[in-house]
C-alpha cells in the first residue's frame, strides 16, 4: 500500500538531472542527513520568493513566530 508523502526533496541524478523525491514519514526519518546543517529560514524564503517572482506567480508566505525564551 502506498502512503502519502510527508516530505519532498530535490535529488540530483546523473542520468536525469534534478528530480523531486517524495518520501513517507518512515523513509524520511530513515534517510535524513542529521550531520548536515539546516539552511536558515531567511535563505529558504528568499529562494522561494525568487522562484515565484521568476514564474510571475503571486505568493504570500506565512511562518510561525519564533519559539523559545
Amino acid at each position: 500500500m502506498r502512503r502519502p508523502a510527508r516530505s519532498t526533496r530535490i535529488i540530483d541524478t546523473p542520468d536525469h538531472g534534478r528530480r523531486w523525491l517524495d518520501l513517507c514519514r518512515d523513509c524520511m526519518l530513515a534517510t535524513a542527513d542529521h550531520g548536515r546543517r539546516a539552511v536558515p529560514l531567511a535563505d529558504t524564503l528568499a529562494v522561494l520568493r525568487a522562484a515565484a517572482e521568476e514564474a510571475s506567480v503571486p505568493v504570500r508566505v506565512f511562518v510561525d513566530p519564533p519559539q523559545g525564551p
